[in-house]
Formats: structure tokens, C-alpha cells, sequence
């Protein structure tokens, strides 16, 4: 299969609409930090534990993109393998936290691709 055809699907159905909902998690993450005092306090814990990696995993796969799409330096290859795995922590953790949330699984396909990329380099 073409390189850039399978770059192109992960980009367009994976990484922009991640991209694009992103802060609307961000922001229901926020209000359930603030209610942290209330009976659900491990839960809103553990979700906003969950939002700092998943916006871990979100920067990585931006840097990776940047690399692989306009050759950016990448830096440290474990660094970006710690951020893929922070990412997809995240997405377990917030599957977890939010039964039937299968959505939140999607970024793994990108995760999934770049990692295929960085192990083949």
C-alpha cells in the first residue's frame, strides 16, 4: 500500500478530529477537577491524571507528525515511545473511567501507526 495514502487516512480520521476534540475533553476534565471535594473525588483523581497523559500522547503524535510529514528533528526515540505510551494509557484509562466510551480508543490507531514507523526506522 502506498505510504502516503496510509499517512493520509491516519492524518485525516485520526489525528485532526483527535486534534479538533481534544479541548472539549480538556475542559470536561477541568470541571471534574474542580469538583474534586465531592463524593467522586478518586474518579475526578484519576480523570485528570488520565487528561495530563492523553495531552502527553496528543504532543507526541504531533511531533511525530511533524517528523515524518516535514522532517523535523525527532529527538529522543525513547522519549517519543514514552509519550505513545502515555497516550495510550490514557485512552485505556478513560475507556475504563467511562464505560462504553469507545471513542476514546481511536487515537490508538495513530499510536499503532507511528509506532509501526519508529520501530522501522
Amino acid at each position: 500500500m502506498n505510504r502516503y495514502f496510509l499517512y493520509s487516512l491516519v492524518w485525516w480520521s485520526v489525528l485532526l478530529p483527535t486534534a479538533l476534540i481534544s479541548p472539549i475533553f480538556l475542559l470536561l476534565g477541568l470541571a471534574a477537577l474542580v469538583g474534586m471535594g465531592s463524593e467522586g473525588g478518586v474518579i475526578s483523581l484519576l480523570l485528570g491524571a488520565s487528561l495530563v497523559l492523553g495531552s502527553l500522547g496528543l504532543l507526541t503524535l504531533s511531533r511525530l507528525d511533524r517528523h515524518f510529514r516535514l522532517g523535523a528533528p525527532l529527538g529522543y526515540v525513547r522519549w517519543s515511545l514514552a509519550g505513545l505510551l502515555a497516550g495510550t494509557i490514557a485512552s485505556m484509562s478513560l475507556l475504563w473511567l467511562l464505560p462504553g466510551q469507545w471513542l476514546s480508543l481511536w487515537p490508538l490507531l495513530a499510536v499503532a501507526y507511528f509506532l509501526a514507523r519508529l520501530l522501522r526506522r
